[in-house]
């Protein structure tokens, strides 16, 4: 099964997951692209019961991406419940996408901290391992991969298209719908201990005026800088803007570079915060939350270009 599954890897491991998935199945497009129609780009800060704050340039969880991603499609993914052991033959045939914990797997920010279900696709299943991709070929003991899946049971529960996947919309309309969506999550109302678009942002700025520990500083610059920050995502939504307007010869604007500014100002954010963790000089803080203010401007305009694109199209 991995010699015929497409193993390109990508910025992103819940894209180039599904991404993948669907080229096995017919449908090739980009990473760039489709996250650009889920809508997928924006901003949220969660803070967990320990206090610490989890930056994302993404505007939603996995969970709610596989929702937006089931949407897209006449049908909706079958779930089915299968008994593994007296499956094995069966499930080496296809491959099928699944939830998994990333409390278990070792590459995980996660790893041994924190429940967080990811989708993979499923590969291969022997008495002794577990194949299957995530950004990449991996393995697990079969075991483990008892506990990453939940099936203590012995019942696993996959994710397929019952026949060929059929888009349930023309992509010039679920562009639009993915322009509209990325706007409105930026302008959403945070609630509970979730800070969303603006508001995370400013909370972004005032998390560094008041952080004065290396311990705090550091992950907040690891955070924007990964892949799903907010450097990656918003040269991810500049490449889309320029696929678009490739697909239609549009001419003239500039929204795919004020995200590609936007990209770059927030990787020099990021490097400064670097910097800042190692030497905590006041200067360089204030240079710094200067930055981050800029940048919050540069959002709201390059968003409201967004907008202004999608009305066009």
């Amino acid at each position: 099964m991995t010699d015929n599954f497409q193993q390109d890897t990508r910025n992103f491991c819940f894209l180039a997951n599904v991404r993948n998935y669907l080229q096995f199945h017919g449908l090739n497009v980009s990473e760039d692209w489709l996250g650009g129609i889920l809508g997928l780009v924006g901003f949220r800060i969660n803070q967990d019961v320990r206090g610490a704050d989890y930056l994302f340039g993404f505007n939603g969880d996995f969970q709610e991406l596989f929702i937006r991603f089931e949407a897209l499609f006449t049908h909706k993914l079958t779930r089915i419940d299968v008994p593994v052991i007296q499956n094995l033959e069966k499930m080496r045939r296809t491959p099928y996408l699944i939830w998994v914990n990333d409390f278990y797997l070792e590459y995980s920010p996660n790893y041994g901290v924190k429940d967080c279900g990811r989708i993979v696709v499923f590969l291969h299943l022997s008495e002794e391992r577990f194949t299957y991709y995530d950004n990449g070929i991996r393995e697990l003991d079969t075991d483990i991969f008892a506990k990453a899946a939940g099936f203590g049971d012995g019942l696993v529960t996959l994710y397929t298209f019952d026949g060929l996947p059929v888009w349930k919309e023309d992509r010039y309309l679920m562009e639009r719908r993915g322009l509209l969506g990325a706007v409105k999550h930026m302008n959403m109302t945070s609630h509970g201990d979730m800070l969303l678009g603006y508001d995370g942002l400013n909370k972004l700025c005032e998390t560094i005026r008041t952080h004065t520990g290396e311990e705090q500083i550091y992950p907040i610059y690891f955070q924007l800088q990964r892949p799903g920050g907010l450097a990656q995502s918003r040269l991810l939504m500049s490449r889309f803007i320029a696929e678009i307007k490739r697909e239609r010869d549009i001419y003239g604007d500039s929204e795919d570079e004020e995200f590609h500014d936007l990209s770059e100002q927030w990787r020099m954010i990021a490097n400064l915060l670097f910097k800042l963790s190692h030497t905590m000089e006041e200067d360089l803080r204030a240079r710094i939350i200067e930055r981050v203010m800029h940048a919050v401007q540069s959002e709201r305009k390059a968003f409201a270009g967004l907008e202004q694109l999608a009305t066009r199209l």
